[in-house]
This record gives C-alpha cells, sequence and structure tokens, in this order.
C-alpha cells in the first residue's frame, strides 16, 4: 500500500519528500494522511475512538510514514492549517 511504499523512500532519513525543504508533495501528502492518521487530534481526543477505529489510526502513526507524517506536521505546523 501506499504507507509502505513511501516508507521505503522514506529510509534515507530526509526531512522532507523531495529534499531538505517544506514543498507542495509534503503538504499534499500531510493533507491526504490526515483522515488515516487524525494528524490533527491528541491524544485524549484519540482514546475516545472507537477501539477498532483508534487502533488503525495507532497502528498507521506507528509505521515510518506515519512518524514522517507526524514530524513534518510538527516542524511545519504554522505552514499547515488542517480543519
Amino acid at each position: 500500500g501506499l504507507f509502505g511504499e513511501l516508507s521505503k523512500k522514506l529510509e534515507d532519513g530526509g526531512p522532507y519528500l523531495t529534499g531538505p525543504r517544506f514543498t507542495a508533495a509534503d503538504l499534499t501528502f500531510i493533507s491526504l494522511a490526515e483522515p488515516a492518521l487524525l494528524l490533527a487530534h491528541s491524544e485524549e481526543e484519540l482514546a475516545r475512538l472507537p477501539s477498532e477505529f483508534r487502533d488503525t489510526v495507532l497502528e498507521l502513526r506507528a509505521t515510518r510514514t506515519g512518524r514522517f507524517a507526524l514530524e513534518v506536521r510538527a516542524r511545519e505546523r504554522q505552514k499547515i492549517v488542517v480543519r
């Protein structure tokens, strides 16, 4: 799947998808990953989700791709508006 393919690309450990700077590619990925990862949701909000859904979100967040999304969102929060 997409998360597995992207995890392979992220193995180089670079800070962003296409190089050393935040680009439209990163913004697009974060935007598209939001529904699966619930990036804007706190731990408390996640805890209130139905367990099966919460477990899926946490499983995706634990992947290399999920961790990347969380890291980029934290670094570039001021450039990303998720509603």
